[in-house]
């Protein structure tokens, strides 16, 4: 690709970032203006130096300045401490309608996802915060929560008002958005995917009656919502439950926020899955994607069948180039540097 000088100044500017063109099928946020971009790439290439250059942060009155205890139940004196490199992915989350943030386990993606939800809120009172995560982390958001925020956070339970299993779910969804009881709630992807039946002719669903669902509340619902998708990896694989319950949600929130650790371990046809299911696809369906930057073999798996495996990719250059925009990702190396490099770890495939 012929690389123009603006292109040289800005590199998050990128014909798919800045293009108004694309239906709302196929992108259901506006384009990213060259300001916006120009300022987040000011941001990533800030000289992080928090005594004498820190990143400015305007902090929301609803984020404490010291932790709670949350087994204990009062607030302490040990003081909440954002460092520079989560500042830059809190200025990403706030402006990006939809993102991938990918720092590596410990650099405090949830506190990152919180304070950027918190300052949402403060400007937008409506503001509410579903995050989709798995068993083992629901109860630990609401923790966190509590810990670090002065928010309202609730987990999604099996029962409600005499209700079980997914009536229950409807209707806490429901509540939750039209009142102001709490400002996040906290819920499991197999809370959300439900099961296909199977139909007259033999045939199951294309998708469960508890997507449709979901669906048709997240729709209703859709102004002031902030989707967070926590272990994104859970919907990294085309043709799962999962992803089409993703693909479907993320259509109307105004922001979604994908949060992994394992995003640049999992190669670019993982990565990919994971950003056009939320709605970023630079490269076109999955299918065009798997055309031009996949490399095929065809491996023999008995009874004179074969199948194709990936064995390696093409073009990835320009793969990078147009996911840069839309993800941010930083090993633990990189963030104890003087200048944290703004690429996503060992695995450069796919590294920004």
């Amino acid at each position: 690709m012929e690389q123009t000088e603006e292109f040289l100044q800005c590199p998050l500017k990128t014909a798919y970032a800045t293009s108004d063109s694309y239906n709302a099928a196929e992108r259901p946020f506006a384009a990213l203006s060259g300001e916006l971009l120009d300022k987040l790439f000011v941001i990533r290439s800030w000289k992080v130096d928090a005594a004498t250059n820190p990143i400015p942060f305007q902090f929301p009155d609803n984020v404490r300045k010291t932790l709670y205890d949350v087994f204990d139940a009062r607030p302490t004196e040990v003081p909440i401490i954002v460092k520079e490199f989560q500042k830059q992915a809190i200025h990403h989350l706030i402006r990006m309608p939809r993102f991938i943030l990918g720092d590596a386990v410990g650099l405090g993606k949830t506190l990152d996802t919180l304070i950027a939800f918190a300052w949402l809120k403060q400007r937008n009172p409506a503001a509410k915060m579903v995050v989709i995560t798995t068993k083992s982390t629901t109860y630990q958001w609401v923790d966190e929560c509590t810990r670090y925020t002065k928010l309202r956070a609730k987990v999604m339970t099996d029962t409600f008002k005499g209700m079980k299993s997914s009536n229950a779910r409807y209707a806490q969804l429901i509540d939750f958005f039209e009142n102001d009881e709490y400002d996040i709630i906290v819920t499991k992807y197999d809370s959300l995917k439900g099961r296909r039946k199977v139909l007259e002719d033999g045939k199951k669903e294309r998708v469960s009656e508890e997507i449709s669902n979901f669906n048709k509340i997240f729709r209703a619902h859709k102004e002031h919502i902030v989707l967070t998708l926590d272990e994104c990896h859970r919907f990294k694989t085309t043709g799962t439950q999962t992803r089409q319950l993703i693909q479907n949600i993320s259509r109307f929130p105004e922001r979604v926020w994908a949060l992994t650790a394992t995003a640049i371990k999992n190669g670019l046809e993982e990565f990919y899955a994971i950003s056009s299911a939320i709605g970023i696809s630079p490269l076109g369906t999955m299918t065009e994607f798997r055309a031009e930057y996949c490399l095929w073999r065809e491996m023999y798996i008995g009874r004179g069948r074969t199948k194709r495996i990936i064995t390696g990719y093409k073009n990835v250059a320009f793969f990078k180039e147009q996911m840069r925009p839309f993800f941010l990702g930083r090993s633990q190396r990189q963030v104890n540097e003087a200048l944290p490099r703004l690429t996503g770890g060992e695995k450069v495939a796919i590294a920004m």
